[in-house]
């Protein structure tokens, strides 16, 4: 008797799996294919549509995609806002920002960008404001040109100085 109710169970559980991939299959053959077709994915709830004419996905109006740029890009077009971490994980080069001459700027949330970083020249950065380091025993590094011996700029009691790091 045992094994009846164990071999019951076991073609319950049968038909419930096949009633989900039967589901699987309706959804991935039948109906999504039909939205991407129709290049709207419920976009009155999510604003979220497929433009396939231009390969790309629309976001809320006019204007906001995200796309494929070159080989291993994705891109958006406008503003992208980050409300979190923003994390490279396995990048070379970590976060690369490309300007022509434009400024990195800073500020606050209510948008009264107050300080900037941005690149002058090859391997030069600049800033028009200070750059002030929080802990005393930080401070900006050199290289001495004839030694090659690192050193940190450092002040005690407003005499300036170096020290070997």
């Amino acid at each position: 008797m045992a094994n009846m109710e164990e071999l019951n169970k076991k073609i319950k559980e049968l038909e419930d799996r096949i009633s989900q991939l039967e589901t699987r299959r309706i959804l991935q053959q039948d109906i999504l294919p039909q939205v991407i077709k129709s290049r709207h994915l419920d976009s009155v709830e999510m604003g979220l549509y497929f433009d396939t004419e231009n390969k790309r996905i629309g976001i809320g109006g006019t204007g906001q995609y995200l796309y494929r740029g070159n080989t291993g890009e994705i891109r958006i077009a406008n503003t992208l806002i980050v409300d979190g971490d923003m994390i490279a994980v396995g990048s070379t080069y970590g976060l690369r920002i490309y300007t022509a001459a434009i400024p990195l700027v800073f500020g606050d949330s209510a948008g009264g960008y107050d300080t900037n970083l941005y690149r002058v020249s090859a391997n030069t950065l600049a800033t028009d404001d200070d750059m002030k380091f929080m802990t005393a025993t930080k401070g900006p590094i050199i290289i001495d040109r004839a030694t090659a011996t690192v050193y940190r700029i450092k002040s005690t009691n407003g005499t300036l100085g170096v020290e070997a790091v």
